[in-house]
């Protein structure tokens, strides 16, 4: 579960192209996923469109410490508006960006966005295990969310279950959006902050 402190949150992530939900099973963690992350990845297409975007970390490997920082790059191949959730193992999800402190998500294709951006932090937090990053690239301006969110502190949490929520997310994507967007995911390893006998 996902604790939010002022200026930090839980993760970030990284990946290359969208995935299939039946491809998505054998991505790498994907067997890490808990049932309440799998709805996530699941309303991705099971072919890649004309757009592409795709996301890295700062740490290749994908695992990060309790109370380490992370940043995040994304580049779309089109002109798109990116917006980033971080969900938890309890698949209670929270939307990184666009956020209170960044609200400006356009990004010219080719070109890299750098996040955070200024005025925010991206902090790990527990629990240890896996989170799913989730980048989501549209031609369209009209935000992705259309209920389901609480504020909290600059961040916004998706407060109903992850069916609800990915189901209504589908329909949006597909109407609203047109089928004009692309998504890619990542799954990240916290492990506990760093003792000075890890040895590591």
């Amino acid at each position: 579960m996902h604790r939010i402190a002022r200026r930090s949150t839980i993760l970030a992530a990284f990946v290359g192209i969208a995935f299939s939900a039946t491809w998505a099973a054998e991505a790498p963690g994907a067997r890490d996923l808990s049932v309440d992350q799998r709805p996530y990845v699941d309303i991705m297409p099971s072919t890649s469109g004309p757009m592409k975007v795709e996301a890295w970390v700062d740490h290749r490997s994908g695992v990060y410490r309790v109370g380490s920082t992370l940043r995040l790059s994304v580049r779309p191949s089109n002109d798109a508006y990116i917006t980033v959730l971080d969900i938890g193992s309890s698949g209670r999800a929270t939307v990184l960006f666009p956020n209170r402190r960044s609200r400006e998500n356009y990004v010219r294709g080719g070109e890299t966005l750098e996040l955070p951006d200024g005025g925010w932090a991206i902090g790990v937090h527990g629990p240890t295990g896996a989170d799913l990053i989730m980048v989501f690239a549209s031609t369209s301006r009209l935000p992705i969310f259309h209920g389901h969110v609480t504020e909290s502190d600059i961040y916004e949490m998706l407060d109903s279950n992850p069916r609800d929520v990915t189901r209504d997310l589908a329909v949006v994507l597909n109407s609203d959006h047109k089928k004009k967007w692309a998504g890619t995911w990542r799954v990240i390893r916290i492990k506990p902050a760093r003792s000075d006998d890890d040895g590591d």
